[in-house]
């Protein structure tokens, strides 16, 4: 895939591009910001319309049911991949949503809806989760002698070839690999930060770290009460 302008942005500033361009042209959404913008629950329905218009009759939707837009969009997210990170009730407990919540939310919904269908470079700097490496073109016996006669010899060029070494165990990628944070690690070598066991799905991305979904979640209550002072 070639890089778009909006690959080269990196954190809230990207996602908020990224949010704001997959809402556009949707009534009653304006997406300004990670707060207030969210709050009647409207953009959330759009993102999820955008990729899945079959899911919802958004055009039903009304600003002023705020409870019951969060409730859906969640309800909705969740049936697609996107962990429950938010109750519809904590969007409407205060005039400004609290932004990490908003913010480490819509990270899912990047990595569930966008890069599923895009499979392209990590739009966040700290928010994309793991993708399995994308295959590379198939060379001929040519092209193979040549590339094994560079890697045996160490050349460098254009036509070499650079196998990157795992991020945990720093030996050379053999086999499946995982894509984090810009990093490649081995299948085996890539586990959730709390408990240490492998993914059976899509991981969570809390703060640059990669979760289980129920690590996750525990990961990203706790920092959130820390910034808020709230009690879980």
């Amino acid at each position: 895939h070639s890089s778009s302008p909006l690959m080269a942005q990196t954190g809230k500033a990207a996602l908020l591009v990224w949010c704001k361009r997959t809402c556009a042209g949707y009534k009653n959404v304006n997406v300004t910001n990670f707060h207030t913008s969210w709050r009647d629950g409207l953009a959330f329905c759009a993102i999820i319309h955008k990729y899945h218009p079959e899911a919802m009759n958004f055009s039903s939707l009304s600003p002023s049911n705020a409870l019951a837009n969060n409730q859906l969009a969640f309800d909705t997210a969740f049936k697609f991949g996107v962990p429950k990170l938010l109750d519809a009730e904590d969007m409407l407990m205060e005039p400004r949503p609290e932004m990490f919540s908003v913010i480490t939310y819509l990270m899912q919904y990047y990595q569930v809806f966008e890069k599923k269908v895009t499979r392209g470079t990590p739009l966040l700097g700290g928010g994309a989760a793991p993708s399995s490496r994308p295959e590379k073109p198939k060379m001929t016996t040519t092209e193979k002698k040549r590339a094994s006669r560079h890697l045996s010899m160490g050349l460098s060029g254009k036509n070499a070839v650079s196998i990157p070494n795992c991020g945990k165990c720093s030996k050379q990628l053999i086999g499946n690999s995982v894509e984090f944070m810009g990093k490649f690690y081995h299948k085996s070598c890539f586990l959730c930060t709390t408990c240490s066991k492998a993914f059976t799905s899509n991981c969570l991305n809390i703060k640059g770290n990669p979760y289980c979904s129920p690590c996750g979640r525990a990961a990203f209550v706790k920092i959130r009460n820390e910034k808020t002072g709230g009690v879980s």
